[in-house]
């Protein structure tokens, strides 16, 4: 629970959008923490509190926090909103945020009760939720214009080049090279006078930028690649968008005083394309005047990639100098030394200091009606399902754990025991009990999906589709691909964007799309999956990154 505790805060730390849902989220988190480490503190409430009912019950408790935590990833960033926007009269809607927000906070409230926790209250709760909507709409309005005002576009686009960067992070010179500079083009050239590392750092910087192309309307320096001077040593010169007026310093010094309108222009330009680059999990880290380009039109376009990285690629210690100092956070300021350098020297210095490796927090044990647990060597839920699938594992001591813990509850535990009854590893069944055991499969796989296991998503979506344990509701289906296409992580994600690159490219659910297809399958086919490959071969569909 205290790790769950902290990756909400960390969630919410993140947060862009829905600030204050967000907030009101938090502060029941607060409470939730605070009522659970007076229950640790109380040793006397332990064993009155072990017991079997109560650990089902704390188990839902724990699962309506891990979907209070989804729910603050998915409406904190424009990439999440993705999952609540409807078509609506009026163009579209977020009354999906406002639903499920008020579904979790009843659950939250209930949980905590059904444990004898304080329940939280606020009469605010309605003026942030509406407050929040009204301000994410407005802002959804302002960008999709960005992309013919339509907000599916600005979505596909969004999922379109985020999957390009985590596939493509770096071109060689020779994939850069070629583009040939005429005067008429409108451009601006850099000469490229870099060593090899620095070189290689440009690769990165221009890979991100053509990677950057759907974005030329938002706020994004244009990117066209690398020309070289075959006239003179084999210059080469970084090729992109021209910008008139200079950067924005040059501009300021220029025209000031400004008025107003350009400030406000010029500021939230360069919020959208901030707003975008988040989208698709690129962080610039070296926002400054000297890095935003006025064009002749008097937009604000972000330059000067060459710091930047993916969320999820390794940071580098960016340096301070006199260009950037005035324009970076204090926490990097102060990082001089990394943590791991902080690490040896308190190992040298003061070896009581050092941050603890391990963090013992008071366990709750549980008492079953049938009287104590048996007693496994598995770590965790996942630990065991690693043991049942091992070659020459002891899949009956692993099932064994996995199914008690489903019998108590844990949502985890449920999804691995439909999964290993589904591959038979129950053993054989006979065909008088085959629809029996697609019923209980699929009531286990629907139950993982509601309580937000992604990988659950597209095993129960596959029964809905098929029609295998449930009647067949193909609509619901496609929306829980969808959300493990939004959400998913891996092969997870892949599978269930090829499956609905194939239910929409071949009409299997009645209506056949074939650009919804064509864009679904090749996000699957850049992330390497092999079955979207062969579609898009065999349909001669172009899924290579250009």
């Amino acid at each position: 629970a205290n790790e769950l505790f902290s990756k909400i805060r960390i969630s919410h730390g993140n947060a862009q959008l829905n600030t204050r849902i967000c907030g009101v989220l938090i502060e029941c988190i607060n409470l939730a923490e605070f009522n659970l480490k007076n229950l640790q503190a109380i040793k006397r409430n332990h064993a009155a509190f072990a017991t079997l009912d109560n650990y089902k019950l704390f188990q839902r408790f724990l699962q309506n926090i891990r979907k209070i935590n989804s729910f603050i990833k998915n409406i904190s960033n424009l990439r999440g909103l993705n999952n609540y926007i409807r078509e609506s009269d009026s163009g579209f809607s977020l009354g999906l945020i406002k639903v499920e927000f008020e579904q979790l906070f009843e659950q939250f409230n209930k949980s905590m009760s059904s444990i004898k926790f304080k329940t939280y209250t606020d009469e605010q709760v309605n003026s942030s939720l509406n407050d929040d909507i009204e301000e994410t709409t407005k802002l959804i309005y302002a960008l999709q214009r960005n992309f013919k005002g339509d907000y599916g576009v600005m979505f596909k686009a969004i999922e379109r080049t985020s999957t390009r960067l985590a596939t493509k992070s770096t071109f060689s010179i020779d994939e850069l090279l070629g583009y040939s500079i005429q005067k008429e083009d409108g451009i601006d050239t850099k000469n490229l006078d870099y060593n090899e590392y620095q070189m290689d750092l440009v690769c990165v910087y221009a890979a991100l930028l053509k990677n950057l192309g759907d974005f030329v309307n938002v706020n994004i320096i244009k990117f066209y690649g690398i020309s070289q001077n075959e006239s003179s040593s084999g210059s080469m010169y970084l090729i992109t968008e021209k910008a008139e007026h200079g950067n924005l310093k040059e501009y300021y010094a220029k025209y000031k005083p400004l008025d107003l309108s350009v400030k406000l222009k010029f500021a939230l330009d360069i919020c959208t394309g901030l707003v975008f680059l988040n989208a698709v999990n690129v962080l610039h880290r070296d926002i400054r005047s000297e890095n935003i380009l006025i064009t002749s039109g008097l937009n604000a376009k972000i330059a000067n990639f060459t710091h930047s990285r993916l969320n999820s690629g390794n940071s580098s210690n960016l340096g301070v100098d006199r260009a950037r100092i005035k324009s970076m956070a204090p926490e990097i300021v102060e990082r001089k030394h990394s943590s791991l350098c902080k690490t040896l020297f308190d190992i040298v210095n003061n070896p009581g200091n050092t941050p603890a490796l391990y963090v013992n927090t008071p366990v709750l044990c549980v008492k079953s009606s049938k009287g104590t647990f048996s007693q496994h060597s598995f770590l965790s839920i996942e630990d065991a399902a690693k043991e049942a699938r091992k070659k020459g594992g002891n899949k009956q001591k692993a099932l064994e754990y996995i199914d008690e813990f489903s019998e108590m509850g844990d949502f985890k535990a449920i999804y691995y025991k439909a999964c290993f009854m589904q591959q038979k590893f129950y053993g054989k069944h006979k065909l008088s009990k085959y629809k029996k055991l697609q019923k209980e499969v699929a009531h286990l796989f629907e139950l993982a999906s509601d309580a937000n296991i992604t990988d659950a998503h597209t095993k129960y979506g596959d029964c809905l589709f098929n029609g295998y344990g449930v009647p067949k509701n193909q609509a619901r289906a496609i929306e829980l691909y969808r959300k493990a296409a939004n959400d998913g992580i891996g092969n997870v994600k892949f599978y269930a964007q090829f499956r609905l690159g194939s239910i929409y490219y071949e009409g299997l659910a009645g209506k056949e799309d074939k650009e919804e297809g064509t864009y679904y399958l090749k996000l699957a086919a850049w992330g390497n999956y092999k079955k979207a490959i062969d579609f898009c071969k065999k349909y001669k569909i172009n899924y290579q990154l250009t």
